[in-house]
């Protein structure tokens, strides 16, 4: 394992751009930069979090379609290029794409993915195998593409009753494989499209190149970068932080609305594992070539 850290400080320039969700003008607003963590870093890749990871929860409310103005849109857009043109490596990368979604002032919605063959309509509702945040619509195989936040007419034989207060329309998003998917493609860790998407939350178990390991007498060994996950579920570790672990999850698969992409935490020396929801890691450096 390597020993030498890679500091990125992502979202202290990002949160220059970064707009409220009120869709109430073109000015950016600035977002407070938090305290700085008391505990030591640890691991090879640090962040400097625009979130209080410490003191807090992720309460942010879920984008919509008026979230965010053209102006503001586009400025995202161009601090997320910015962003990923200034870390090196495909571990830095993945972390820098992961967390700059956690960071927006809205959670992008989580996405209830229904592919169908008789229609492209659906290509991209809860998936989004492509660079760049998706905040404008587009037209591709003759149908047009609602971006994250934007409600999407429920599929006549999307299994609704699967999934509780499914109604007949949801906001557009990413579910917790796709959002993985999402990180990966954008890092340039994975680029076959195809594998990516249909990479669901158990396949990441036994992913190309990587290795699963239980989290309980393992924890010490995450890194940053890696998967965690449960049985139907999959998320991605986004800084250690002293006995702090903060990890960003597409949560609400089971009910609507979902909460969305969030940050979370658990402490590594207190949780305890045989309660605790998540059961493995997914060790990503042969992925990352590092």
């Amino acid at each position: 394992m390597k020993t030498k850290k890679n500091f990125i400080c992502v979202i202290t320039l990002c949160t220059l751009v970064l707009a409220s969700c009120g869709g109430d003008g073109d000015d950016p607003m600035v977002i407070p930069t938090p305290s700085a963590p008391t505990t030591p870093i640890s691991g090879d890749i640090d962040i400097n979090f625009s979130f209080d990871y410490v003191n807090s929860k992720d309460s942010r409310p879920l984008m919509q379609s008026n979230s965010f103005s053209q102006q503001q849109k586009d400025s995202l857009q161009t601090a997320f290029t910015q962003e990923m043109g200034k870390v090196n490596g495909k571990r830095s990368k993945v972390v820098t794409a992961a967390t700059f979604l956690v960071s927006l002032k809205c959670r992008v919605p989580y996405g209830h993915e229904w592919k169908v063959t008789d229609t492209h309509d659906y290509d991209y509702v809860g998936r989004y195998t492509k660079k760049g945040l998706f905040l404008n619509e587009f037209v591709e195989n003759g149908s047009t593409h609602k971006p994250w936040g934007e409600m999407i007419p429920t599929h006549p034989r999307y299994p609704r009753q699967n999934i509780k207060n499914l109604g007949d329309e949801y906001e557009n998003g990413l579910h917790c494989s796709s959002y993985i998917g999402w990180c990966l493609f954008n890092g340039n860790a994975v680029t076959d499209v195809a594998l990516l998407e249909k990479t669901y939350a158990n396949d990441y178990r036994t992913f190309p190149s990587t290795k699963e390991l239980a989290l309980k007498g393992n924890v010490d060994l995450i890194r940053v970068g890696d998967l965690i996950g449960f049985p139907g579920h999959i998320a991605i570790v986004i800084g250690i932080k002293g006995d702090l672990v903060v990890y960003a999850s597409a949560e609400g698969g089971s009910a609507y609305p979902g909460k969305g992409i969030s940050w979370l935490t658990f402490n590594k020396k207190t949780i305890d594992f045989d309660k605790f929801t998540y059961k493995y890691f997914i060790q990503m450096n042969k992925v990352y070539g590092d």
